[in-house]
């Protein structure tokens, strides 16, 4: 589903996958509103509504966390010193064969 903002607020269309969407080159540039817009702005009342006014009040959660972690990740560096490239890679092509990645 692809949503798309017009004059009046978002449209909402329903596409098969694989899809193609264009984007002009005014995505994401602000419209401004007038000053009378803001002005009416400052002084409009916004609602609140609990679970209850909506009649939502018996809501179950559908989520259940079973674990929360950070994974942590270990890395050892071994550092090759040689007096050559070609001693370098020798070096390196033993460390790998020890460790029977190669």
């Amino acid at each position: 589903m692809a949503e798309r903002i017009v004059e009046d607020g978002y449209q909402r269309l329903k596409v098969r996958l694989p899809a193609l969407l264009g984007v002009s080159s005014e995505m994401n540039e602000p419209r401004y509103p007038p000053l009378k817009g803001i002005m009416a702005a400052g002084r409009a009342q916004i609602p609140v509504w609990t679970a209850a006014d909506l009649g939502l009040s018996d809501l179950a959660p559908r989520v259940q966390l079973s674990r929360l972690y950070v994974e942590t990740r270990e890395a050892k560096v071994e550092l090759i010193e040689a007096e050559s490239p070609a001693e370098a890679g020798t070096k390196l092509a033993d460390k790998l064969r020890e460790a029977r990645l190669v």
